[in-house]
């Protein structure tokens, strides 16, 4: 495909297919959030409590939840950090939607570990807390006896996400000096998924395959952000070319889904294919979040972020304790999940959201002001 035929796909259509622009509130990444962190519970769930997977789980298998949290995550902080007013707005923003859940999961991660006789409160023990309080993550040798091994292996995402806040001033900063803004944003893209592509031919630990014992090296690169910021940079990429609203995009859920499974069903595992439907899982996700989209009738209640973060600790509890093999123990588990992910919301994390002062003004993208741009509150 030439440059011209993919500048063609980015240019506007709305106007002639007489669409209307979106109001500011209408999308669906509360339902999609939900659904991606549920799908981690799942296959965390199944795997660690050694249950064999319901019939229904196995459709949710072309949909990894992380990706698509990585993508939805791109569009919305590339936004958010567009309509800040300074580059302390957003960093406070950031940090009042990510520090107080985590800070109390991780609490509640230490006074379960001190009652279960784990040495916290030793020099060791508390390097190690105010290491996680940072979003240092990593588990210590004496927590290696606690349930799997991992004391919440989910949370590898956060330093992750953290670096990516950071890569947002200085992408915004590449497009504000692009002679061709768009070429800039895809010319990124397209560096992302090429360095994504030799990660995983290079370092196939990355994709889940352990083939051979993995260096302090190859676990950096897993956990740095660069392994994943195709993901992010794709929906940055959306968000400032507006892709959500193209002809291509909107509405084609159908068309996406049925690309993804294709994907999923005919092709050979590589590298390649893995980055190919993340990249398809992506555009498949912002199809979603405009398609048939309309107020949310979650009321204002986010506990996506707060099932991610507590169903690592409540799963190891349920395997230190012994309740494995059992397939009540999963559904138990979920319904664990999802309480403790209303408490963070509603006790703690909302809390700290309503304390950054008045909900922020629709965007519109820069690039095209008569592009309405979707946000969610944050």
């Amino acid at each position: 495909m030439s440059v011209g035929s993919i500048m063609n796909l980015l240019s506007p259509r709305e106007r002639q297919h007489g669409s209307a622009p979106i109001p500011p509130a209408h999308n669906n990444f509360d339902y999609i959030r939900l659904f991606a962190a549920t799908q981690v519970v799942i296959f965390h769930a199944l795997y660690h409590l050694k249950i064999d997977a319901p019939s229904w789980t196995k459709v949710l298998g072309p949909f990894p939840g992380v990706p698509i949290f990585f993508v939805v995550s791109g569009f919305l902080i590339t936004a958010s950090y567009e309509r800040s007013s300074s580059l302390r707005s957003y960093a406070e923003k950031r940090a009042r939607r990510i520090f107080p859940g985590l800070w109390f999961c991780l609490i509640v991660t230490a006074l379960v570990l001190l009652a279960l006789g784990y040495p916290l409160l030793t020099r060791p023990g508390l390097t190690w807390f105010g290491s996680q309080l940072a979003a240092l993550i990593y588990t210590p040798q004496f927590l290696h006896s606690f349930g799997f091994g991992s004391y919440n292996g989910s949370l590898w995402t956060i330093p992750v996400e953290l670096q990516f806040y950071v890569t947002v001033p200085l992408l915004s900063l590449v497009v504000q000096r692009a002679s061709n803004r768009s070429a800039a944003i895809l010319a990124v893209l397209a560096a992302a998924i090429a360095v994504g592509v030799l990660i995983r031919i290079w370092l196939p630990t990355v994709m889940g395959m352990y083939d051979h014992p993995e260096s302090m090296a190859e676990k950096l690169v897993r956990y740095s952000f660069v392994a994943h910021y195709y993901q992010f940079a794709l929906g940055a990429a959306a968000c400032y070319l507006s892709l959500h609203l193209r002809w291509w995009v909107r509405g084609k859920v159908l068309f996406w889904l049925a690309s993804l499974i294709a994907l999923n069903i005919f092709t050979p595992f590589s590298a390649v294919t893995s980055v190919a439907e993340h990249i398809v899982l992506g555009i498949l996700t912002l199809s979603a979040a405009f398609t048939l989209a309309g107020p949310s009738r979650m009321g204002h209640v986010d506990i996506s972020y707060g099932v991610y973060l507590f169903h690592g600790l409540i799963l190891n509890l349920f395997v230190a304790f012994g309740l494995v093999g059992a397939p009540v123990a999963f559904y138990v588990l979920l319904a664990c999940s999802y309480a403790a992910g209303w408490v963070s919301w509603t006790f703690v994390e909302s809390r700290f959201l309503k304390r950054g002062g008045k909900s922020p003004a629709p965007i519109v993208s820069d690039l095209r002001k008569d592009d309405v741009v979707a946000l969610d509150r944050r």
